[in-house]
């Protein structure tokens, strides 16, 4: 049991260390909220159309990492849940502080079932990582509650397992270094059994998940509403093709966007987690950006001033930059 809750454990907080820096169709697709004004304009050339290029970094890199926090710690879960079944595992965390992960079989199935709950708890949960020969001493508080809303019989190893989730994260505190998080609000997680093809489908969905970062001292947050990422994944070649929409609203230091987000052509995102193809679109009320991506690890921002159908401006940037941005 113990080494169930590590595994779990290890699991979530590498989870919330990537946030600092999908399948069968969940239902129909949420739509979107109104886009509201915002208080920075996309095609302001001011420092080389920095207010496009993070735009562009947290439609992307924003939308990535509050997907995966919110997708690894439902999948560890489920994972955990079919290794142990009902009951609550709990137990003291290396460097002070307790976590608890239970699973309740609501329908006694002895099997993963709609119906099905689970929650993950921590209370000044302290433990190391080390990430790229880095150690980082990390504290969570809060946690996660999960519902499994549909769910095919699992087999040994979950890999011909389909689901659809929500995974409602109430408060979930993380300090990992000099970067603090705090997650509330609901993801919506579905994934298919693999086609043909050998292709897993992945759909998830949100209208109220934020996050509250503080980088370095420098404080921003992400909100996702009517918002909806779908990512196919090869097993053969292990690259994804992932598509946004709806609404990503961020707050930084120098202003705020809502973006009404569209993908032009789906994202092909290899083992890096960044895109080597691709383009998505971000608009404002004012202002839209098509962000292009390249193998080479280039990105062109082809700005409309005024969404008139017409490019104002092409800014060139990189992934890495954006990525920066983002981290920043």
């Amino acid at each position: 049991m113990k080494t169930l809750l590590q595994t779990t454990l290890v699991a979530a907080m590498a989870a919330v260390l990537a946030a600092c820096g999908g399948g069968d169709d969940g239902g129909p697709a949420t739509m979107p909220a109104p886009l509201q004004p915002s208080s920075i304009k996309l095609s302001d050339p001011a420092n080389g159309y920095l207010n496009a290029r993070t735009a562009a970094a947290y439609t992307y890199f924003g939308s990535r990492d509050t997907y995966s926090f919110y997708a690894i710690t439902l999948f560890s879960v489920i994972t955990a849940a079919s290794q142990s079944g009902p009951g609550t595992v709990g137990g003291a965390c290396t460097g002070g502080g307790t976590a608890s992960i239970t699973f309740n079989d609501n329908d006694h199935s002895n099997s993963i079932t709609a119906g099905d709950t689970a929650s993950i708890a921590f209370s000044n949960c302290q433990e190391s990582m080390t990430l790229a020969g880095t150690t980082v001493a990390t504290t969570l508080n809060g946690g996660m509650t999960f519902s499994i809303k549909a769910a095919s019989q699992p087999t040994a190893n979950l890999q011909n397992f389909s689901f659809v989730a929500d995974a409602t994260a109430n408060n979930l505190y993380a300090q990992a270094g000099t970067t603090s998080m705090t997650f509330n609000g609901t993801m919506t997680i579905s994934k298919s059994v693999p086609q043909p093809d050998n292709t897993l489908k992945y759909v998830a969905t949100s209208n109220n998940a934020t996050v509250n970062r503080n980088v370095n001292g420098v404080q921003d947050s992400i909100a996702l509403a009517g918002w909806r990422l779908d990512d196919s994944l090869s097993l053969l070649t292990f690259t994804d093709e992932v598509s946004l929409s709806g609404n990503l609203g961020f707050m930084t230091p120098s202003g705020s966007a809502n973006l009404l987000l569209s993908t032009s052509s789906p994202l092909a995102v290899g083992a890096t987690g960044v895109p080597s193809a691709g383009s998505i679109a971000l608009a404002t009320t004012e202002d839209q950006v098509k962000a292009s991506f390249a193998a080479t690890g280039d990105v062109v921002l082809a700005i409309d001033a005024g969404k008139t159908g017409t490019v104002t401006a092409t800014v060139p940037t990189t992934t890495s930059a954006l990525e920066s941005l983002f981290a920043n």
